[in-house]
């Protein structure tokens, strides 16, 4: 009897979508926690598919639209973005400073 290995695996791959029905504008102007750029966020979808022996097979499903980073692709997910006053940059931290102009928010 001859054993033959055999490689599964599942990949997931982010694809950017258009504006999902019933979910608001992506928000503009966002610092990303990740690439530390400023940028639009756009709405992705992860794509799982099955791999046998590295031959895409099947497509397993996808994953809810979520927010990323335009530039790394980051997802952003569901956080308060806060805007400082005076130049508009919107930020996920909370702190008293904003990080791209060092104005109090």
């Amino acid at each position: 009897m001859v054993c033959v290995p055999v490689i599964c695996s599942c990949v997931s791959n982010p694809r950017t979508v258009s504006i999902p029905e019933h979910y608001s504008d992506p928000a503009r102007n966002v610092l990303c926690p990740r690439c530390n750029a400023i940028n639009d966020t756009v709405y992705k979808v992860d794509r799982k598919r099955c791999y046998i022996c590295f031959c895409c097979c099947i497509p397993c499903g996808h994953s809810n639209p979520y927010l990323a980073c335009s530039r790394c692709g980051h997802n952003i997910g569901n956080i308060e973005i806060i805007r400082c006053r005076k130049c508009g940059v919107g930020t996920s931290c909370r702190s008293n400073f904003c990080p791209n102009c060092g104005e109090r928010k």
